[in-house]
């Protein structure tokens, strides 16, 4: 017969025990295994910048530098040689058209100036002497043909008379006499015929003459003005108002002619200079809408020329702005510029992180709502803007990716967040 054996308080007391350990190692195990600790990799989440994504209204836009620059620029050269004396202006001064600028010296131009003033005065005395001279003789001349024709008209008197008496049977002028008086009106005939072709290239000669005088004074006179104008471009004056960018004389500096003098911007035709990476270049068209940042106001405007070279990686567009400018807006100063390529009314877009490439899938990192962990997600991107990327799919409104940098964990396709 079998005895039932009591089990003993001590071993009801040990199972206990070991239920007890067993249900806290399932707890311990349920808590290290929660969602937020089966990443393979722990990031300090104040290290990261999270990006939320966002829907609506979505501007493409390419963020340029540059500066105001004015559409009219004056270079003022010299048209004289000369040494520096007096610099009147600096850079940065605004100047009125005709203001003094720099004072030159050149004692050569000076002379040369003063000895055709003496050699038009010579020119004139000798012209007027010249006049006098050919006024007389032409009087002679005149005079000489004068008499000439008076003694045809008493010739031409005298035949006719004798023609009158022979017509009438008077025998009282011989034949002998009648013929010397038709010989004499011949004679003077061709003389006040020869004589007043004479006369006629006399007045001729005479006046080519006094032209002749008159051209050699009118040379010297525009020799004189050349020689007066080279004085008088000693004095530097400005061509246009506006403000000096540049001015490179210094005293005793010695300025050929065409050399740069000064260069001048009117304020009143600023425009926008912007430089534009070349490899985005492509999407800038005449006409597109901008605004320009000068760190004080936000001036809009419009493209409307494109240079057509590269230089140093970038493309020059200009920028056309109201004619009303903010006060602090002036030639050379800095500014930013967004040009505006594309716009979307209705569009799912995040901050562009620099890795971030348009038109392309690519993995990054969504965060879960309790920003405990991040895994990795594929996601087709659109169009970009300078600070936005467009979200084609892979992503929902509100949710959030890691934009920072993802070198020390972009292996892992989970990771916690701390």
């Amino acid at each position: 017969m079998d005895v039932i054996k009591k089990k003993s308080s001590k071993s009801i007391n040990k199972k206990l025990a070991l239920a007890i350990l067993l249900a806290i190692g399932v707890g311990l195990v349920w808590y290290f295994l929660k969602p937020s600790t089966l990443a393979s990799f722990s990031v300090d989440r104040n290290r990261l910048t999270i990006a939320k994504v966002n829907t609506g209204q979505f501007d493409v836009k390419i963020a340029a530098i540059g500066t105001l620059v004015s559409d009219k620029v004056q270079w003022v050269t010299s048209t004289v040689d000369g040494v520096v004396t007096e610099v009147l202006v600096r850079p940065g001064e605004v100047v009125e058209r005709g203001q003094v600028m720099a004072i030159l010296s050149n004692p050569q131009v000076k002379q040369e100036m003063d000895e055709l003033s003496w050699d038009i005065e010579s020119q004139e005395a000798a012209y007027q002497a010249e006049q006098i001279k050919t006024e007389t003789e032409l009087l002679q001349s005149e005079y000489q043909f004068y008499k000439t024709r008076m003694s045809f008209e008493e010739a031409k008197m005298r035949f006719e008379a004798y023609v009158k008496l022979e017509a009438s049977g008077d025998l009282s002028v011989s034949n002998l006499e009648f013929q010397q008086a038709r010989l004499k009106k011949e004679q003077l005939t061709e003389s006040i015929r020869i004589e007043e072709k004479q006369l006629q290239q006399l007045r001729l000669s005479l006046n080519a003459l006094l032209d002749a005088e008159v051209a050699a004074l009118n040379k010297l006179k525009k020799k004189y003005q050349r020689a007066k104008e080279q004085v008088e471009a000693l004095t530097v004056r400005a061509s246009a108002s506006g403000i000096v960018q540049e001015m490179p004389l210094e005293l005793g500096q010695r300025v050929n002619i065409g050399d740069m003098v000064s260069k001048l911007a009117n304020q009143e035709d600023l425009i926008a200079r912007l430089q534009v990476p070349e490899h985005k270049i492509s999407k800038v068209a005449k006409g597109q809408k901008v605004q320009v940042d000068t760190r004080t106001s936000v001036i809009n405007g419009e493209v409307f020329r494109i240079e057509p070279r590269v230089e140093g990686g970038n493309v020059s567009v200009d920028i056309r702005l109201p004619a009303e400018l903010p006060q602090e807006a002036r030639s050379d100063l800095s500014i930013d510029g967004e040009i505006f390529i594309a716009e979307k009314a209705d569009a799912m877009f995040v901050r562009r992180p620099a890795f971030f490439q348009e038109n392309q899938e690519m993995i990054v990192y969504k965060v879960d709502e309790s920003e405990s962990f991040a895994e990795q997600v594929k996601v087709k991107f659109g169009i970009s803007s300078s600070t936005e990327i467009e979200i084609v799919e892979g992503l929902q409104a509100l949710d959030r990716i890691i934009i920072s940098e993802q070198n020390n964990f972009e292996r892992f396709e989970r990771i916690a967040l701390k």
